[in-house]
């Protein structure tokens, strides 16, 4: 089933798209990161579950990778997006 408000990314990427080459990081993370930042410019809002179902994590492993040493950028960058939203929706909400 179709999720709603997803974006839809290649099954073919390759990796340096996705981010497990690049920069160390799973490629889940870039994915998961990406759609987080599409909801935050488009709805001035965050679903977590949405995105992690995209980036095919279970939401549990994104908190305790979030929480550990190697995760730490990978929260920092997820806090900015959502601030990103928060500016956003106050914003639009003035």
């Amino acid at each position: 089933m179709p999720m709603q408000n997803a974006t839809c990314y290649r099954e073919d990427a390759s990796e340096t798209e996705t981010g497990s080459v690049s920069d160390g990081r799973p490629a889940w993370c870039s994915i998961f990161l990406a759609e987080l930042r599409r909801q935050s410019r488009k709805h001035a809002a965050c679903n977590t579950r949405l995105a992690a179902e995209l980036a095919g994590i279970d939401r549990s492993w994104l908190y305790k990778y979030s929480k550990s040493d190697l995760g730490r950028t990978f929260r920092m960058e997820w806090d900015l997006i959502v601030l990103e939203a928060r500016r956003f929706h106050s914003f639009r909400h003035r």
